[in-house]
C-alpha cells in the first residue's frame, strides 16, 4: 500500500510525465459544493486497486473522508469494487470527485 501512495505523491505534473507500469495517470476534479468551485489534482493510480482503497489513500490530500467521496468516471458513479482497469480508465482521463454533504451518508 505504501508503494501505491508513494507513486501518487511522486506524480507532479503532465510535463514531468513518465508512465509507471501498472499505473494510470489521471486528473481528479474535486467539486467543492459549498463554494461552487473545483480543484484539479493530478495523480497516478494503480490499475488493479479498488476504488474503496483509493478513496482511503486520497483522504489526506482531498481532506474528505472516504465515505463522503463520490467518484464519477464518464458520468457514472464508480463503485467501491471498481478498479481503473475494470472501468478502462486511460492516461489523462478525468475522474470527478464530489463531496456528499448530505447528513446521514
Amino acid at each position: 500500500m505504501s508503494q501505491e501512495k508513494d507513486a501518487m505523491d511522486d506524480y507532479d505534473s503532465a510535463s514531468n510525465h513518465q508512465e509507471v507500469p501498472g499505473y494510470v495517470p489521471v486528473e481528479l476534479i474535486l467539486q467543492h459544493p459549498q463554494h461552487g468551485t473545483y480543484s484539479i489534482v493530478r495523480v497516478e493510480f494503480p490499475l488493479t486497486t479498488k476504488v474503496s482503497i483509493l478513496k482511503q489513500d486520497m483522504e489526506k490530500r482531498l481532506k474528505i473522508p472516504p465515505e463522503r467521496q463520490e467518484w464519477f468516471y464518464k458520468g457514472v458513479v464508480m463503485q467501491p469494487y471498481d478498479t481503473m482497469l475494470h472501468r478502462r480508465v486511460k492516461v489523462d482521463d478525468k475522474i470527478v470527485v464530489k463531496e456528499n454533504t448530505a447528513t446521514g451518508h
